[in-house]
């Protein structure tokens, strides 16, 4: 069992309503260390106090959860200055988390990700939305164990096809971005239950293979204003309960 306390931060004068909080987790049985957050400009610590990167890489094999999101700005520990395309220091360096389970890189600039990141062959959850990715290195390919994927609000052109080589994936949000086309090759992904595109403008056509993704329960196309048609195999998802196409063309 785990207990988790929390500190909200009151800023005077302003709304308070979206705050930074700070969780706090009691000491949890089966793992030593469960995350290291930097978040904006607070710390977020659960179970083992961290004062820098630094700190968190001596301890690697107990970190599981890593968050590095919004840090937009030079800060005290120099190897975590992003900023005028520049890839943090981390990123090359998170091949040595060896038990990581969940990598969160949210709100940064990051145009690209380091081939290291195809070590990391524990984790289950991967977080880069809101960056300026336009590829993925073939290394993701190797991430076997990954469940959870989520890229909205990026610069891809084109679907990123190593994507589909990911066997466990349960959940892909590609959301927001801007490629015209899905490929055939989407119908290897038959662990899916959670398939989004909102908000991609571009895309104009759905192959009839996505009907080969039995385990499909939400699918969302929300937005696509230039998707004119869906193909009949769409009926053939079977266990689909949440199918969205507002704002369509079709």
């Amino acid at each position: 069992a785990q207990d988790t306390y929390s500190i909200w931060i009151d800023y005077p004068y302003i709304d308070n309503e979206f705050s930074p909080t700070i969780n706090i987790a009691s000491t949890n049985l089966v793992k030593d260390s469960l995350s290291f957050t930097l978040e904006a400009t607070y710390l977020d610590f659960t179970n083992s106090n961290y004062e820098s990167i630094r700190d968190a890489l001596k301890n690697s094999k107990k970190v599981y959860e890593l968050n590095l999101n919004a840090i937009n700005y030079t800060i005290q520990d120099k190897t975590l200055s992003y900023g005028n395309n520049r890839t943090i220091t981390i990123l090359s360096e998170i091949k040595y988390l060896v038990n990581l389970e969940v990598l969160k890189l949210n709100f940064n600039q990051i145009n690209m990700l380091p081939p290291e990141i195809g070590t990391l062959t524990k984790l289950t959850e991967l977080h880069l939305a809101f960056n300026k990715l336009s590829q993925l290195p073939d290394e993701i390919g190797a991430l076997k164990n990954l469940k959870v994927l989520v890229l909205k609000k990026n610069a891809f052109d084109e679907f990123p096809m190593v994507v589909t080589k990911l066997p466990s994936l349960e959940k892909l949000d590609l959301r927001n971005n801007n490629f015209t086309s899905i490929p055939v090759s989407i119908e290897k992904l038959k662990n899916l239950k959670e398939l989004t595109f909102e908000n991609n403008f571009a895309l104009e056509k759905v192959p009839t293979q996505i009907g080969n993704l039995n385990n499909l329960e939400r699918l969302n196309f929300a937005i696509c204003v230039n998707l004119i048609s869906l193909p009949d195999e769409i009926t053939d998802l079977k266990n689909l309960k949440y199918l969205v196409l507002k704002y369509m063309k079709c």
